[in-house]
């Protein structure tokens, strides 16, 4: 599964959008940071902020505070 989709699916957790999660990234351009999330061009690090913001963990996938895990590099 993409990125993009799995953002999608830790953004519908939290009930926020992927604009809503941008802006709490810090971007002052959602569709910018839409249009990287839809090519995958996110690094490590990037990946472990997007976590930090939403409040949850990553560890090369995303743990919900349910326990829930989103894997982003395989299925």
């Amino acid at each position: 599964m993409e990125i993009y989709k799995k953002i999608k699916i830790l953004c519908a957790y939290y009930d926020i959008s992927v604009s809503e999660l941008a802006r709490m990234y810090g971007s002052n351009n959602p569709q910018a940071f839409i249009q990287k999330l839809k090519r995958g061009k996110l690094s490590v690090e990037e990946l472990k902020e997007i976590a930090n913001v939403i409040g949850c963990e990553y560890n090369n996938y995303f743990v919900l505070p349910d326990g829930t895990k989103i894997n982003l590099l395989s299925d």
